[in-house]
Order: C-alpha cells, then structure tokens, then sequence
C-alpha cells in the first residue's frame, strides 16, 4: 500500500490495521500449501501409475504388490492407496480383495460417516499383501490425470513466483479499486 492514505466517505474500511494484508497474504500461503500438497501427491499417484504401466499389470493374474512394484515415492503410494475414496484407487483395482482381511472400523469415525456423512465407512486394506492391477479400460485416463513429473521442482517454482506477484500486485490494487468505488459512490450521490 506505500506511503499513500487511503480515506473512503462511503465505505466502512480501515486500511491501515493492516487486515488487508493479513487476508492477502494468507491467501497467497494457503494457496502455496496447496500447491505443495498437490506437487507430492501427483508425483506419488504418477509414479505408481508408471510403475503399473511399465510392469504390463492390467489383468488380475498379473497383479503385484506395492513393494514388488516399487515405484519411485514407495512410502507416499502407500498413503495415497490406504481408504477406498481414494481417486488413485478408483483406477487401480485390488485384484485379491477377497483373499485380505479389511480392517473394521469403529467408534467416532463409523459414527462421523454414517450418521454425520450419511455415507458408508470407507475400508482400509492392509497393503503389505494386497494385489494391485490397472486395467486397460482405465489406463489412459490414469495416465493423462497422473502424469510422471520429469521436474516437479520447475512447477512449483512457477507458481510460487507467479502466486507471489499476485498477492504483491493485489495489495496494491486492492485499495486503489476501493478508493475508485468510493469516488463513484460519491459521484452518484451528488447527482
């Protein structure tokens, strides 16, 4: 905002508290979060995709494990591949389903889906043994949706720098496009 005071007739703001800034700001970072968050998740879900494609799994007698498949971010697959609500597990089918134990759920989580929710408990299989296979009805949209990122580092640079110059130029703008509606307001009043 600089050294520039910004007073408005019409509008109860107060710029100079600083909240504008603290809300601009905070934006910018949970947004940056998300970026994050969504850089690690593609790059886990696309290797594992990769990891599927490459060892020709897309039938259940050719089905593997996560860790005889070993794709790149091992421990993150197996994060992203834990509850059935999952959009990863709803390409990669588990071809010994019926073979594993699932574990149930109880207590406050059952409680939160089915009465709160008023949906059905997502089921959690243990990993260490389940059998995983894409079939090839689903392996070009997994492909295209889970790219393998060459250099996920690049994407995030790009958009921290251009999520940051946004936040700037707002900062900026933001109070000369109050004071202009401010003007306006006033202009239309003496009319």
């Amino acid at each position: 905002m600089g050294d520039k005071t910004y007073v408005f007739d019409n509008l109860n703001i107060d710029l100079e508290s600083g909240s504008l800034n603290v809300i601009i700001w905070g934006i910018c970072a949970g947004i940056l979060i998300g970026l994050v968050i969504s850089l690690i998740c593609r790059a886990g879900a696309g290797s594992f995709i990769s990891s599927l494609v490459n060892s020709g799994t897309s039938d259940p007698s050719s089905a593997k494990t996560i860790d005889e498949l070993s794709p790149k971010y091992k421990g993150l697959v197996k994060f992203l591949m834990l509850g059935t609500g999952s959009p990863l597990r709803r390409a990669v089918v588990c071809a010994n389903r019926d073979e594993i134990k699932v574990k149930k759920v109880s207590g406050l989580k059952k409680f939160y889906y089915e009465k709160f929710l008023k949906d059905s408990v997502p089921e959690k299989i243990p990993l260490k043994n389940a059998k995983f296979y894409l079939p090839e009805e689903n392996r070009i949209t997994a492909e295209l949706r889970y790219p393998v990122e060459k250099r996920p580092i690049h994407t995030f640079v790009i958009g921290l720098v251009l999520i940051i110059a946004a936040a700037a130029f707002l900062t900026f703008v933001i109070p000369e496009l109050l004071q202009m509606l401010d003007n306006f307001i006033t202009s239309t009043k003496n009319m």
